[in-house]
Order: structure tokens, then C-alpha cells, then sequence
């Protein structure tokens, strides 16, 4: 559609390529660009931090498990674009993720406090004194390429887009037991 004014050149309001007489395709076609943020807290079945074992009064053994707890955290996203003037073009968009948790525990010597065991390996800790640190770091990067291409249909406007994701998502896991004093050992698990 094509609407001229006497006064005016003429206005595309909608139309699908280039001509002469809208040499800018009409705002549909060129680069694009764009920065935004997710704002994210992970949830996790389980993520152990360590578990403390306790001998109760009446006998039993309680255990109880503490996980890591992880805030809320921006992720930041930025992204790039080309379209023509069909409407076809091209996106890539990156995302990034970091966010860490940790918690120091002291031993009051009532408590086996026992690492998570990463790849099989834990550390223990039943002396009094023993001061623990656990952390974690979990860090998600994600990359998208896609072909677009923006539409009308039935006055509104669409933008299909299809194409590749590659996300990479790592966590890491550290404890370290500085014992008491006079104790030289120092236990870490990384």
C-alpha cells in the first residue's frame, strides 16, 4: 500500500520489497542491535553444600543435609541483526550467566560434617575447631545464530526465526577444612 500526499513523496505503510520510490525499504531492512537482562535465580533438586551427622540423646543418628543457596543474579544479553528489505535476515545473540553461593561452618566437636563428594571425593571433620568453607560457582554461557524473517498477517506483524544453539553450563565445588590450632593439615577439595 502506497499513500501520496500532494505535498508529500510517497509513504509505504506495507509493502513486501524495494522500489524506487522507497529506497529505504521502508524501516524493515538494516542492522539491528539490542542489549536487555534476565534476571535469575537457580533451583536445584539437590545441591549439596555438606551434610552434618549429630548423635541425639536417645541414640539415633541424625543427618541433616544443607544445600547451596543461590540469590537472584542479572544475566546479561546482547544481540546483533541484519535483515533486507524482505524481511530475511540474520541474528546472533550471547547470554551470560554467574552467580555463586558459599557458607562458612564452625565444629563445635558434637558434629561429623561431611563434604559433598564430588567425583567421589570427601572430606570429614570431627574435631573441635575445625573451621569449613563451601562454595560453589555456576557460570552458563549460551550462543544463538538464527535466520529471521519478518511477516504480516492479518495486520500483525511476525518475525519467525529458527536456527543453532550452543550453551555451555559449568559448576564448581570447593571446600576447604583449616583445622585447629597446632593442626598443620589443611583438607581441600576442589
Amino acid at each position: 500500500i502506497v499513500i501520496k500526499d500532494a505535498n508529500a513523496s510517497p509513504m509505504m505503510i506495507y509493502g513486501g520489497g524495494c522500489d524506487s520510490c522507497q529506497p529505504s525499504c521502508g524501516g524493515g531492512g538494516g542492522l539491528q542491535a539490542g542489549i536487555g537482562f534476565y534476571y535469575i535465580q537457580p533451583h536445584f533438586e539437590t545441591n549439596p553444600a555438606y551434610t552434618v551427622s549429630r548423635q541425639a540423646q536417645d541414640g539415633t543418628l541424625q543427618i541433616r543435609q544443607s544445600d547451596f543457596d543461590y540469590d537472584y543474579e542479572f544475566a546479561p544479553i546482547i544481540w546483533v541483526g541484519f535483515s533486507n528489505c524482505d524481511g530475511l535476515g540474520v541474528r546472533a545473540r550471547y547470554w551470560w550467566y554467574d552467580n555463586s553461593a558459599s557458607t562458612f561452618l564452625g565444629n563445635d566437636g558434637t558434629l561429623a560434617i561431611d563434604s559433598a563428594a564430588p567425583l567421589g571425593l570427601q572430606s570429614l571433620s570431627t574435631t573441635n575447631g575445625d573451621v569449613l568453607l563451601f562454595a560453589s560457582d555456576l557460570q552458563i554461557k549460551v550462543w544463538d545464530l538464527e535466520v529471521t524473517q519478518a511477516a504480516k498477517v492479518w495486520g500483525w506483524d511476525l518475525l519467525l526465526a529458527g536456527g543453532l544453539r550452543y550453551a555451555h553450563i559449568s559448576q564448581s565445588y570447593v571446600h576447604v577444612e583449616l583445622p585447629t590450632v597446632g593442626n598443620t593439615d589443611v583438607d581441600a577439595i576442589s
